[in-house]
């Protein structure tokens, strides 16, 4: 379903979703959308793996990310775990202060998440269980000399 409606996922009082020509069977691999958000956050991303219980995007240049994410869904027992899961850094030295210092864009993105997650939820037909999880994990950056190379 995220594959097909995936628009149906975010916020659309704040996100909107631009998308080619997409397939009767929705998202598939390099398949491209914009993430149009106010501001200077539009974000282009691509397909770059699409299966029965994963979608997997990964930025495009003009993102505020450089990174991808994971979209996954599977059963554990009678419960059906939805996951999101984000690899990324700020794509600009302005990104990267609005996200770490100003945490501005980190409470939109943390809002359009938690309310992607709500959306899989409504759209499954069951409840939610346990709430919704966020476990954020920073890796220290290299050494300088390494980030001169």
């Amino acid at each position: 379903h995220v594959c097909r409606h995936f628009e149906h996922f975010v916020p659309s009082e704040v996100v909107g979703i631009r998308a080619g020509e997409l397939r009767t069977q929705g998202l598939d691999v390099a398949d491209e959308l914009l993430v149009e958000m106010p501001g200077p956050w539009n974000g282009p991303v691509r397909v770059v793996r699409r299966d029965r219980e994963s979608l997997h995007l990964v930025t495009l240049r003009g993102h505020m990310e450089a990174g991808q994410v994971q979209f996954r869904a599977h059963t554990d027992g009678d419960l059906l775990i939805f996951e999101i899961e984000l690899w990324a850094r700020a794509a600009t030295r302005l990104v990267h202060v609005l996200y770490s210092h100003l945490r501005v864009a980190k409470e939109i993105q943390l809002n359009m998440w938690v309310r992607f997650c709500l959306s899989a939820v409504k759209i499954s037909g069951g409840r939610l269980v346990d709430g919704v999880h966020i476990h954020t994990r920073r890796l220290s950056p290299p050494p300088r000399a390494a980030r001169k190379r």
